[in-house]
């Protein structure tokens, strides 16, 4: 017996969407829904009345099968701009500087929703999506913004500045994780196989993880959700949708970091090429370029002081942190990353965050 779709409605308009999980691969059973058998000037305007935030549906529409990607054909490459851009999606870092012409956002929001539109981590696929755009509808009612026209802002973050908007970081920072160092030790890994979404309870068994094998001590610890569980992480490679996420609740061209914990960054700027918008991958790379610090013990004691509690629970004590922990990716593997909003001096420019952890 088929599964009955759920429905969703936009505007005027109720459409099943069972169809689009079939095309999806996330339901086998379901029969093939008659949409194919419609005729073309209805499935046009079922399509017409998508709407142009609805990005996982234009997509998975155009996949389902060569008549339905013929609807798209004689729509510019500016439409999949403008719905990456409403569901918060933008440019990775080593796409920012290619020419326009080069960058095909078909392509882009098709492999997003290909690869990630469907992912089951609660900080990911659909709830991503939603979140997103709840972000973007803020950002457009905010006036900083307008609709329809992908173009992200440069905020003056000034102490003098009146109308400056409260940027918020993205809430998916607090479920990045980096590999813990004695995998890393001396070697280099490109940040979306080092970054890893977080496992939760359910991806993971309760077992005996041992590290810190170079340190000479031999014995196990107990952890709970691990983060250094590597059959429960998911890289950052396999989430496009995580990585291109904007990283702020209004998208901007530049930001600027401050501290980790207490360490100083001296103002880290970071701004784009061509104007691009600000994503997550851009502010973990700053993050991950800062990994390597060595704390002093004024940094360990501050640490394991603010930590106590989180120290505790993987079973370290202020003998094993001063003992074994050495650098700022070291306090990844304990605690949860969270950006702050950071308080512009005259010598600094805004938007400004401090990467703290909770």
């Amino acid at each position: 017996m088929p599964v009955p779709a759920r429905r969703q409605r936009t505007g005027t308009l109720v459409y099943s969407i069972s169809w689009l999980e079939l095309a999806m691969g996330v339901r086998k059973t379901v029969k093939p829904f008659k949409y194919l058998q419609l005729p073309a000037e209805v499935r046009l305007m079922i399509k017409e009345n998508i709407p142009d935030w609805d990005l996982r549906t234009h997509a998975a529409l155009y996949l389902a099968s060569p008549v339905t990607a013929s609807l798209y054909d004689n729509t510019p490459d500016e439409f999949w701009k403008l719905v990456c851009w409403n569901s918060g999606i933008g440019l990775l870092p080593w796409e920012a500087n290619k020419p326009d012409e080069e960058i095909c956002w078909r392509d882009i929001a098709l492999d997003c929703i290909r690869r990630d539109g469907f992912c089951k981590h609660p900080i990911c696929g659909g709830r991503l999506l939603s979140y997103n755009r709840e972000q973007m509808v803020h950002a457009e009612s905010t006036g900083l913004i307008r609709p329809h026209e992908p173009a992200c802002i440069r905020v003056n973050d000034e102490p003098d500045s009146d109308a400056k908007p409260k940027l918020t970081a993205h809430n998916i920072f607090e479920w990045i994780g980096f590999r813990p160092s004695t995998e890393v030790k001396d070697r280099e890994f490109r940040l979306e196989y080092d970054a890893h979404l977080l496992p939760t309870a359910a991806s993971q068994t309760e077992r005996l993880v041992s590290h810190w094998d170079e340190s000479g001590y031999d014995d196990e610890l107990p952890f709970k959700n691990d983060p250094m569980d590597v059959d429960a992480r998911e890289y950052l490679a396999r989430h496009p949708l995580a990585a291109r996420s904007f990283a702020t609740s209004i998208p901007v061209e530049s930001i600027s970091f401050c501290y980790v914990n207490d360490y100083d960054l001296k103002d880290q700027h970071w701004e784009p090429d061509h104007g691009e918008t600000v994503t997550v991958t851009d502010v973990l790379g700053i993050l991950q370029r800062e990994l390597r610090h060595e704390l002093d013990r004024d940094e360990l004691e501050t640490f394991a002081r603010n930590h106590r509690q989180c120290l505790y629970e993987h079973g370290w004590g202020a003998y094993l942190t001063l003992r074994r922990m050495r650098t700022l990716r070291d306090t990844f593997s304990f605690c949860r990353l969270s950006l702050l909003p950071h308080i512009c001096n005259e010598e600094e420019v805004g938007p400004a965050f401090d990467f703290k952890q909770i």
